[in-house]
């Protein structure tokens, strides 16, 4: 479908129906979809509480949205790369290429990385999420490690 030849309220309408997976998604196309995606999600976005990093068993940081309306819902995880027969895929993420996977086992998109690249591949889904989301969500982090590992640029603030 191509979004941008339907009249704005129209692409609002479609847009006001995905769920915030669906839109992190979609906001990997282009800067004019990011930007559409924030002009006419702003009243949605403005009801999220926080955007959380957790680290599950050391292995793996999910990351999940806190909103109003939806209550949780998981957004990505981030992992260490294993070399598996299931392809990867590169999306530009804040100038950089990374590499994410889509498994049966899981219903949204990881990001995997080297072990030489954990701290660039964590900063650069931040920021992507602070251009879409905006600096006025908390972003919190459940982990000292990760902490560590974040821009300073957002408002981090610990979830313990």
């Amino acid at each position: 479908m191509k979004l941008f030849k339907y009249p704005h309220l129209v692409q609002k309408e479609i847009l006001d129906n995905l769920e915030y997976l669906e839109l992190f998604m979609l906001s990997f196309v282009s800067k004019n979809m990011i930007k559409l995606i924030k002009s006419s999600q702003v009243q949605r976005f403005n009801s999220i509480h926080s955007l959380n990093y957790d680290c599950c068993l050391n292995v793996r940081t999910l990351v999940y949205i806190s909103s109003k309306h939806s209550g949780l819902e998981k957004l990505s995880a981030i992992t260490e790369r294993e070399e598996t027969n299931k392809d990867y895929f590169q999306l530009n993420v804040s100038g950089k290429m990374l590499d994410f996977q889509l498994s049966d086992e899981y219903e949204y998109p990881v990001a995997a990385y080297h072990l030489c690249d954990k701290e660039i591949v964590i900063k650069s889904i931040h920021e992507h999420f602070i251009n879409l989301f905006g600096d006025s969500v908390e972003y919190r982090l459940g982990d000292k490690r990760l902490r560590d590992s974040y821009s300073a640029t957002a408002k981090l603030i610990s979830m313990y």
